[in-house]
C-alpha cells in the first residue's frame, strides 16, 4: 500500500491535452484527408485543402502514387456545395484510367465520397476520412511508428501486406 506523500498517478507532459477531462473541446472542424491503408504512404493523412485535387502516377499530380498499375492522371477528387444543405460534399472521378477505380469493391467512374470509404487506384488502398487535429496528430504519430525505428534511429521499409486480405 503507498504512502499517503507518494504520488502513484500518472503524470502528462504540460502540453498534452486531457480528452476525458473536459479540457479538450471538440471544435467541429473535420476536415477531408486521404489515408493511405497499403503502400509506401502508409498510414499518411493528406490533407484535401483544395477545390480539386488529382491523383496519380505523373509529376504533375497533386497526390503522386508511385505505383505501376495507377495511370499518370487517374483519378481526381472535387470539393463541391450541395445546394440542399449548403455543405461541402466531395467526387470522386476516374480519369478514363487504364486499370480504373474501385470505390468500396465496384468500379465507378463518378461517386460522392462519404466519411469512411476506401478506394483503390493501383495496388494503393486509401480511405476518405473527415479528421479533426486529433484525428490527424494519430495517424501521423502512428506514420513515424511504421517508418522509424526509435531504437536505431533508421527508417524502416515499407510494410508489405498479404494480397489475399480482404478489407470491408
Amino acid at each position: 500500500m503507498p504512502n499517503e506523500s507518494e504520488d502513484t498517478s500518472l503524470s502528462k507532459e504540460p502540453n498534452e491535452i486531457d480528452a476525458f477531462s473536459g479540457g479538450y473541446k471538440r471544435s467541429g472542424e473535420r476536415r477531408p484527408a486521404l489515408v493511405f491503408l497499403r503502400g509506401e504512404l502508409l498510414a499518411v493523412p493528406i490533407p484535401l485543402e483544395r477545390n480539386e485535387v488529382t491523383l496519380g502516377r505523373a509529376l504533375d499530380a497533386d497526390v503522386r502514387i508511385n505505383d505501376a498499375r495507377a495511370s499518370r492522371l487517374h483519378a481526381r477528387i472535387t470539393t463541391e456545395c450541395d445546394e440542399a444543405t449548403g455543405e461541402a460534399r466531395y467526387s470522386l472521378t476516374d480519369l478514363d484510367s487504364t486499370n480504373g477505380t474501385i470505390l468500396n469493391g465496384r468500379p465507378v467512374t463518378r461517386a460522392f465520397l462519404a466519411d469512411g470509404d476506401k478506394f483503390e487506384i493501383g495496388e494503393q488502398l486509401i480511405r476518405f476520412e473527415m479528421l479533426d487535429e486529433i484525428d490527424r496528430e494519430f495517424q501521423r504519430q502512428i506514420h513515424r511508428l511504421l517508418v522509424h525505428d526509435d531504437l536505431t534511429g533508421a527508417r524502416r521499409p515499407a510494410p508489405r501486406l498479404n494480397r489475399c486480405l480482404s478489407v470491408s
